[in-house]
């Protein structure tokens, strides 16, 4: 393994993770306060599929009627509506009393409705833990469900910016790049809200720093305590969120040393891969059979879910298999034409549908981060050529596997397009692209290049605060309910 040592141009003062903490915690407030309720991805589904959990359910429930949700207070469903029609219409806005009106509506635990989750019903549970908790501890207090929606926002920002506060105190080299990631507006817009994701790719980031310390850092050794730590972490992974499971793979490069010897280095490998697969197994034994699809739904209840009509996942499996070159060529055409929406997403897309920070602004922050990527100093390891090959390919498995749950899940059998790579889901996909990035010979300085990344950060964030209010409060009709 090959090392560059000396620390070109850099001054002394904030360091990347100390740069992190302070803008997402300030951010990702704002964000959470300012973004109106249920306006991020899902996160009506993740609401009451937290507070499902809250009370005790590991899963949802499956109806003799063909429904999946859970009794839960009424009040939740009521607090919802007022907000509902920001979503589809671009010309709508709320004002303060929308959100005065909702915030007086009560809890009343004690009122309960069926309410439909269909498409997080079957989820593992352990993404909703933190906000369980809050709910849990809040509970006595009798808030008002807006409290709680605003309260589980604040628990997982707090949760994602800790675990990715440590991930980037751990990561050997490219602490700037991976920081200006995380930090880029869309990941601050979702990270912000009530959503699953904001658990899991917390812990997909951490497990990848924790995996590339073990690879490159020559002071830390594998010890059984690092084992334990990855098999709990990457389960949690591979039951809630396969597509990052293929993340383990990396155990795969780190050297004997580490471990002391061959044997014990086979045994560790081979076990974490192992214990990965069974847990696979066994999670989607169990969990699999709960999903309904759209055309078996209760066609009462079906309309207004996050399912879709003609999907069938065992019938989209059969037809892949049946057809694999044809399903390669779905997926390179469907990547293809993507691709420009999927970026513009993953940089500056904010709450559902068609909205963008200004195109510009997001062409400067894609460029900024591969620049970040080619010039950062590295002060110690420099991966190899066979370590930006292993992340690339892992990226790219992990893409592949994405777009297959996508199909399986979102699409009509036999479907010529995946229409659904939004950018939210490369989130802790597309840092392995930034982290398997060259290191050029020719140097920038490194004091500069940090300050502008702040400074172009800085700017995109605070542009993000201003696009929110104005899609959301200003202009246009007012909801009035």
């Amino acid at each position: 393994m090959r090392y560059l040592i000396g620390n070109h141009n850099v001054q002394p003062g904030i360091t990347p993770r100390k740069w992190f903490l302070f803008t997402a915690l300030l951010f990702g407030l704002v964000y959470a306060l300012l973004v109106p309720p249920f306006q991020a991805p899902d996160e009506t589904s993740h609401f009451f599929r937290a507070f499902h959990l809250s009370e005790g359910h590991l899963m949802g429930i499956t109806t003799a009627d063909n429904r999946l949700g859970g009794y839960l207070p009424a009040s939740l469903q009521a607090v919802y509506r007022p907000f509902a029609g920001l979503r589809y219409n671009y010309s709508a806005r709320i004002s303060p009393d929308s959100l005065l009106r909702a915030a007086a509506i009560p809890l009343n635990s004690g009122e309960r409705d069926f309410i439909d989750f269909a498409n997080v019903g079957y989820y593992a549970p352990f993404p909703y833990v933190p906000y369980a908790l809050v709910f849990t501890f809040l509970r006595p207090f009798h808030l008002a469900p807006l409290f709680l929606l605003f309260a589980g926002r604040i628990a997982g920002l707090l949760f994602w910016v800790g675990v990715v506060y440590l991930a980037i105190r751990r990561l050997p080299y490219h602490r700037w790049t991976m920081a200006f990631c995380m930090l880029l507006p869309a990941s601050l817009f979702l990270h912000s809200s009530l959503s699953g994701d904001t658990v899991m790719n917390a812990l997909a980031f951490y497990l990848l720093a924790r995996l590339l310390g073990l690879i490159f850092d020559e002071r830390r050794l594998f010890s059984a305590r690092e084992g334990i730590v990855l098999l709990v972490i990457s389960g949690l992974i591979t039951a809630s969120k396969v597509v990052f499971a293929p993340l383990i793979a990396l155990v795969l490069f780190m050297p004997q040393a580490k471990f002391g010897s061959g044997r014990r280095r086979r045994l560790w490998c081979c076990g974490l891969l192992l214990f990965n697969l069974i847990i696979l197994a066994a999670w989607y034994h169990y969990a699999g059979g709960k999903f309904i699809p759209y055309d078996n739904y209760n066609p009462a209840y079906r309309d207004g879910q996050q399912i879709n009509p003609g999907v069938a996942p065992f019938e989209q499996l059969a037809f892949i298999f049946r057809h694999p070159l044809e399903y390669f060529a779905v997926l390179a055409h469907s990547f293809f034409e993507s691709l420009p929406a999927t970026m513009a997403h993953y940089a500056g897309k904010f709450g559902w549908e068609k909205n963008y920070l200004p195109g510009p602004l997001i062409g400067m922050l894609l460029p900024a981060l591969i620049i970040l990527g080619f010039f950062e100093n590295r002060t110690g390891p420099v991966p190899e050529t066979k370590h930006r090959l292993a992340f690339a390919a892992i990226a790219v498995i992990m893409s592949i596997a994405l777009a297959t749950v996508l199909y399986l899940q979102w699409h009509a059998v036999g479907a010529s397009r995946i229409t659904a790579l939004q950018g939210r889901y490369f989130f802790s996909i597309l840092p392995l692209l930034w982290l398997a990035l060259k290191q050029q010979k020719w140097h920038l300085p490194q004091f500069w290049l940090q300050r502008g990344a702040m400074l172009l950060s800085l700017v995109a964030l605070i542009w993000g605060c201003v696009a929110v209010a104005e899609r959301y409060y200003y202009l246009g009709i007012v909801i009035d309910h």
